[in-house]
């Protein structure tokens, strides 16, 4: 038996690094980022930020 008990001893996880070739974890800002120009929805016609699948207005005859 071992005189050091294993009670006080810290468990870390291992120290891996990342495999190359895995994906960034981060997403690098674009320095030149510009907002995107609104586009007519064809079920409300009007210049806004979704189309006809994701427009909540009520549908014009």
């Amino acid at each position: 038996m071992p005189s050091e008990s294993n009670e006080d001893a810290e468990i870390n996880p291992p120290n891996n690094p990342r495999q190359p070739g895995r994906p960034c974890t981060k997403r690098k800002e674009n320095t030149g980022a510009v907002l995107k120009n609104p586009r007519r929805c064809g079920q409300c016609n009007k210049y806004v930020y979704h189309n006809r699948t994701t427009c909540t207005e009520a549908l014009n005859d």
